[in-house]
């Protein structure tokens, strides 16, 4: 003898099951909303820090010409650093970072080992742009023969950070 009240709820789930897949199919097909989300890529995130880097080299190597010829012991040792590294700033503004530098708060701090030149508020900036193709779909499932769309996305990334560079004396 069969089970009638098992078939019955058999059915039902079955039945519900189509209702609920024809229904997301339907939401699928008729929505025009994209959802996407992008990360900014890995280049530009490195390009980034391949600045910063950059810019660490540059005043490294300006404070490193700064100081030849200085006395650590001398008493006006600091004064005369910070005189001449003003002037390294000057000779070389036709690097691309420097002029920056220049209008930046520069500090120093001296300890008996080691030289700390912190730029304060230094902004670097990557902008990326990348092109895409999108095929035109009709109700978004059939794709028209031979048009696409052109997307252009522009990615820019502003990043504000204190450079210190530590020199030892």
């Amino acid at each position: 003898m069969k089970n009638k009240k098992a078939d019955m709820n058999v059915m039902i789930m079955v039945f519900m099951t189509l209702v609920i897949f024809v229904s997301m199919l339907f939401i699928f097909i008729i929505s025009q909303k994209q959802i996407s989300k992008s990360l900014p890529s890995a280049e530009v995130i490195e390009g980034i820090y391949y600045e910063e880097n950059l810019i660490r080299f540059y005043i490294k190597d300006l404070a490193e010409k700064s100081l030849t010829g200085l006395d650590k012991n001398d008493p006006l040792f600091k004064q005369k650093f910070e005189d001449k590294f003003k002037q390294e700033l000057d000779k070389n503004s036709n690097i691309k970072y420097i002029n920056e530098i220049k209008n930046k708060e520069i500090e120093f701090l001296y300890n008996e080992e080691n030289i700390e030149i912190l730029v304060k508020d230094f902004q670097l900036r990557e902008i990326s742009a990348s092109k895409t193709y999108k095929t035109i779909k009709i109700l978004n499932l059939f794709p028209t023969p031979f048009k696409q769309e052109e997307i252009v996305q522009l990615l820019g990334i502003y990043y504000n950070t204190n450079i210190t560079v530590s020199i030892p004396l």
